[in-house]
């Protein structure tokens, strides 16, 4: 999970053209800003929106006297998502709903942290749900790289995760609930993990949909959630359960290969590449898996998003990929089988039992591992 300011800021950025789409529909706005910024780094302020690599668009500047104070009366072209920029490094997530008198207090030198909003109850409420999710999203990361430097003490760690996991889930739930239709719930998107989460993220987009329709931002989840809702309908092709659609290629000889003779096995259908990084990285402990449980029962069907049918041989031998089901149509993320199993990322892994249906999906290292220890029982 990365950091929600910088999550926040490139949903902005990415929607930018919605403002160009909509330019002769905006009502332009008149907005009164007034407070004090102590320890400036310069005298400058800026309202601007965040565009992610091209950098800021400024709207409007006005310089602060000698102890941060400042008052301008700003003018924009619509209501919306808008940062108050101190310098390169600094800026403050604010929303503008209209014709309004806002006032700001608050440190330069960490202006998203220590700052006080009068006059945008919105503002503030959104500030503090980004300010409560960075917190997750470190004590998330810290708890990442303490696992990649003990990778034995995966138990223990997840265990003492889950309390602060379920700490944040509660807040989210309680912020979500007092912020009802309310344009601070934008951040909230960001935290979830779509699909995975898709049914409670389309809850908290509807509500800013209907509650803030007017910005451009606003517009763009719009499409955005009719994209994941696509994502979401094809995972459930896939829901634990169900029977895994078929499948029947080409092996590296040319020999046609289908799932369903590999009925009575538990199987590990892979979707991967010979040019995915993760995939490659992964592929020891496939081969460590297979070779501890394939007496038992355990098959692997690797399906290749490769194009070059060379790349993709070479990459089964240099890994000792040692299973025989490997195949491929060569269409890359044109895959038929990708396709049919909705696969927009690599590597994606889909678990099935002995009568070919979904145990569970995107399975990898200890959770691959976990997963089949208690199928087959060591």
């Amino acid at each position: 999970m990365k950091l929600q300011i910088t999550l926040l800021t490139l949903l902005i950025c990415a929607q930018t053209a919605f403002s160009q789409i909509d330019r002769i529909n905006q009502k332009p706005i008149t907005v009164v800003l007034k407070g004090q910024i102590f320890n400036l780094p310069h005298d400058t302020l800026k309202v601007a929106q965040y565009l992610g690599k091209q950098g800021y668009r400024d709207w409007h500047k006005t310089v602060a006297d000698e102890k941060g104070n400042f008052e301008t009366t700003v003018k924009l072209p619509n209501q919306g998502y808008y940062v108050i920029r101190i310098g390169d490094q600094q800026h403050l997530n604010i929303v503008f709903q209209g014709d309004e008198e806002i006032e700001i207090y608050g440190d330069g030198k960490n202006i998203a942290y220590f700052c006080n909003i009068v006059g945008s109850e919105v503002s503030t409420n959104m500030n503090d749900f980004i300010r409560k999710s960075n917190e997750y999203a470190l004590q998330k990361q810290q708890a990442q790289a303490y696992l990649r430097q003990n990778p034995n003490q995966v138990k223990e760690v997840n265990e003492q995760f889950q309390t602060v996991q379920r700490t944040f889930d509660g807040y989210r739930s309680k912020f979500i609930a007092e912020n009802r239709q309310s344009p601070a719930l934008l951040p909230v998107l960001s935290t979830f993990e779509v699909p995975n989460e898709f049914l409670d993220y389309e809850i908290v987009a509807k509500e800013i949909i209907e509650g803030f329709p007017a910005s451009p931002v606003v517009k763009s989840i719009e499409l955005q959630l009719e994209q994941n809702r696509a994502a979401y309908n094809a995972t459930q092709i896939l829901a634990p359960g169900k029977e895994a659609p078929a499948l029947a290629f080409a092996d590296t000889s040319g020999t046609i290969r289908e799932l369903k003779n590999l009925r009575g096995k538990v199987v590990l259908i892979d979707f991967w590449a010979s040019w995915c990084g993760p995939c490659r990285r992964e592929n020891p402990n496939v081969v460590r898996l297979y070779d501890k449980y394939n007496k038992d029962g355990f098959e692997i069907y690797s399906v290749s998003l490769d194009n070059n049918a060379q790349k993709w041989k070479y990459a089964i031998e240099k890994d000792n990929l040692k299973w025989e089901n490997h195949v491929s149509d060569l269409k890359g993320w044109k895959s038929e089988a990708g396709q049919a199993y909705g696969v927009s990322s690599i590597p994606f892994t889909v678990l099935i039992d002995k009568e070919g249906k979904v145990i569970q999906t995107n399975l990898r290292g200890q959770q691959l591992e976990e997963a089949l220890k208690s199928i087959f029982g060591h």
